[in-house]
């Protein structure tokens, strides 16, 4: 009898699946591993086909000082499985602190005010809709993933503490069983969630001991244990035995934080280019004194993280934010920031020799040179605007017949709409001549390597000066 070929399998490797999950994580949550591995475990679960259908895929609790990132891990979970920070049922236990407020998550009972009667609009196929009566209705679960088709709802409950005995009396049920009851005797699936509850227990003695930004080393163990005395002191046993994993966050140090003032910054930037107009874009360069002035700014109140935010707020943010309305930041311009020493602000400063906007970088387009819509094309559309802000411009005519009045508006419509947001021109004026012979005329503000761009695409465009003298782009 020949000898069996056993081959054993790598239970520690992870799926390339969570691996994406894991890699998207730690590029935005800083100095929490193991929150970072809890949210792929709860992941993994949540699509795990052979998981037990009868509870929530993960009840976690994630413990630990404030301002270290908690609740936002939570947000970048809900963002990478579908599209959105906000795509989940958040609660609040500052909001749930007398009996009848948990109410809201389950709606009133028959005979009571704002009792609802059953109804299900899943059954015909409508999209989702948010149920106001009860905030763990079927229907809101379903409408916090917006569309995605990953599975997983999420459910977080910032500062579970704070709520009511109700609230945790609800939590046994649904996390037992995987099911609750609305006040309409609606029965509500919850195998599909993950349960997340944020809280502060433990943290008032641990605060008077230590402010600021504090060293791991020297508090991970103090944390955890006075998180792990208050739970068993807040939570029934029969609570805290519905619980997978508990989470405990670390304080955060000074490297860390100064990381995060680097995502943060980073942030700033994407939306720069994602909030700002077009005719605006530019970049943003944030140097290392600059950046220590923060920290120390942040540092002084004590307030870490939330602190940090503020500061950059009050002395990044609103700053481009008035110099955008000024117009003194142009498009391609690149905004220098740093801190000259005695100054109690920030300093900013234009390159003139400006920057590339990398915008067109992200484009999920063809990357081939004849193609219009293709990367290269669009990059030298970008350069041309971006020139074209230090550079004078001319007037051009842009003129285009036709033998329908009704299509020539709706091709001059989209002639305008070019040239204004894939070409930057500025529009002067635009019209259709109704007599016959048929034109559409627009007149546009702009450099020659603009229109000639501009021109390549739309060859059966007359392009005149308004000098008179005809246009050569080709």
């Amino acid at each position: 009898m020949s000898e069996r070929k056993l081959r054993k399998l790598n239970t520690k490797e992870v799926s390339p699946v969570e691996r994406e999950l894991l890699t998207f994580l730690e590029s935005r949550i800083v100095g929490q591993p193991a929150a970072t591995a809890a949210l792929g475990r709860a992941y993994r679960t949540g699509l795990n086909p052979i998981a037990n259908p009868r509870r929530p895929r993960a009840v976690l609790i994630f413990a630990g000082p404030s301002r270290t990132g908690k609740s936002y891990s939570v947000e970048c979970a809900a963002e990478f499985c579908h599209g959105s920070p906000d795509a989940m049922i958040e609660l609040e236990g500052g909001e749930l602190q007398k009996e009848h407020e948990v109410m809201k998550l389950t709606g009133a009972p028959p005979s009571y005010i704002g009792y609802k009667p059953p109804a299900d609009n899943q059954e015909s196929g409508e999209e989702p809709k948010f149920d106001p009566s009860a905030k763990l209705a079927k229907t809101n679960l379903e409408a916090s993933r917006r569309g995605s088709k990953c599975p997983i709802v999420w459910i977080r409950i910032n500062e579970i503490e704070k709520a009511h005995p109700a609230l945790y009396d609800l939590l046994l049920g649904g996390t037992d069983n995987g099911k609750i009851n609305l006040g309409n005797n609606q029965s509500v699936d919850l195998s599909n969630c993950v349960i997340i509850m944020t809280s502060n227990l433990g943290m008032k003695e641990f605060q008077r001991k230590e402010l600021g930004f504090v060293r791991r080393e020297k508090t991970t163990a103090d944390v955890k244990s006075m998180v792990h005395a208050a739970m068993t002191e807040e939570f029934r046993p029969e609570f805290n035995n519905r619980i997978d994993e508990v989470v405990i966050f670390n304080p955060l140090g000074a490297d860390e934080v100064r990381r995060v003032v680097d995502f943060e910054i980073a942030r700033i930037q994407e939306r720069i280019l994602k909030q700002t107009a077009r005719g605006h874009l530019f970049v943003l360069d944030v140097d290392d004194k600059a950046k220590d002035f923060i920290l120390e700014q942040s540092d002084k109140s004590n307030g870490g993280v939330s602190d940090m935010k503020r500061t950059l707020k009050v002395h990044l943010e609103d700053v481009l934010g008035n110099e955008l309305l000024k117009r003194s930041i142009h498009l391609g311009d690149k905004v220098i920031v740093t801190y000259e020493k005695g100054d109690e602000t920030l300093s900013f400063y234009i390159d003139e020799e400006g920057a590339i906007i990398p915008g067109a970088d992200k484009l999920n387009v063809a990357d081939n040179q004849d193609s219009h819509d293709g990367l290269v094309f669009q990059r030298q559309v970008d350069l041309a605007a971006q020139r074209s802000a230090r550079l004078p411009k001319s007037l051009f005519g842009l003129t285009l017949g036709g033998d329908s009045l009704e299509e020539l508006a709706k091709t001059g419509s989209y002639l305008v709409k070019s040239a204004r947001e894939i070409f930057a021109l500025q529009l002067v004026e635009s019209g259709c001549r109704w007599e016959k012979p048929l034109v559409f005329k627009a007149v546009v503000r702009g450099t020659d390597e603009q229109i000639k761009l501009f021109k390549s695409k739309h060859p059966e465009v007359v392009v005149v000066r308004q000098d008179g003298e005809t246009k050569a782009t080709n």
